[in-house]
C-alpha cells in the first residue's frame, strides 16, 4: 500500500498510475450498484441522501460527481485533477491519514448516464488497501425528488488494513456520510 510520510508530488502519483495501469482489478465480484451481494468475508454498507427536488438539483447532482466533489469533501485528492468518468479511467485517491498520506489506486468500472439516473463505479487495483468496489449515482425519482446513493462492498486487501478491523468500518461509514454531504453541499443554492 503505497504511503507516504509528505504529502505526494505529481511524480509519485504518475508511477503509480503507470505502474497499475497493466495490473488487473483486486475484485472481480458482482457490482455494488446492483445490491447487496453478501460475498463471503466482504462488508457490504450505502447511504442515501435527498438532496432536493427539479431539473436543477439533478444537473448540479450531476455536475459535482464529474468534479469529484463527494471524494473532495472526505479531505481526499483525486488524480489525475482532471479524471474523466469513463470506463477504463484509472484514478488515484489520496487521504491524508495523521501525518502521513495514503494513496490508493482505483479504475472506474461502470458509468451510468441516463434520463434519471448518473453516476460511476470504481473498483480497487494492487496497493489498494481494501479489495471492493464503491458506486456513486444521483437519481431522481418520477416525482422529481432527487438523491444521491453511495454503495461500497470491500473487504481488508493488507495487513495493515485488517489490523483496523471494527475501527475500519466506522471510517467507510463515516466516509460514507461524507461523500453524500459534499454533494448536498455542490447542489444546496447559495445563500
Amino acid at each position: 500500500m503505497p504511503i507516504l510520510l509528505s504529502r505526494p508530488t505529481d511524480l509519485d502519483v504518475e508511477h503509480l498510475l503507470a505502474r497499475v495501469a497493466a495490473e488487473n482489478l483486486t475484485y472481480t465480484g458482482p457490482p455494488v450498484a446492483d445490491g447487496d451481494p453478501r460475498l463471503p468475508g466482504y462488508r457490504y454498507g450505502g447511504h442515501v441522501q435527498e438532496l432536493g427536488d427539479g431539473e436543477g438539483v439533478f444537473e448540479r447532482a450531476k455536475a459535482a460527481l464529474r468534479r469529484w466533489d463527494a471524494h473532495h469533501q472526505l479531505g481526499a485528492a483525486v488524480a489525475p485533477v482532471d479524471a474523466p468518468l469513463a470506463v477504463g479511467a484509472d484514478v488515484v485517491v489520496t487521504l491524508k491519514l495523521g501525518p502521513a498520506y495514503m494513496l490508493a489506486p482505483c479504475r472506474v468500472v461502470s458509468v451510468a448516464d441516463a434520463a434519471d439516473r448518473f453516476g460511476f463505479s470504481y473498483a480497487t487495483l494492487p496497493g489498494h488497501p481494501e479489495r471492493g468496489e464503491e458506486a456513486f449515482h444521483v437519481e431522481r425519482a418520477p416525482d422529481g425528488r432527487v438523491s444521491f446513493r453511495v454503495q461500497v462492498v470491500s473487504r481488508p486487501a493488507l495487513p495493515l488494513a485488517r489490523l483496523g478491523g471494527p475501527f475500519t468500518r466506522v471510517v467507510q461509514s463515516q466516509a460514507m456520510r461524507k461523500y453524500a454531504r459534499g454533494i448536498r453541499l455542490a447542489v444546496s443554492p447559495v445563500p
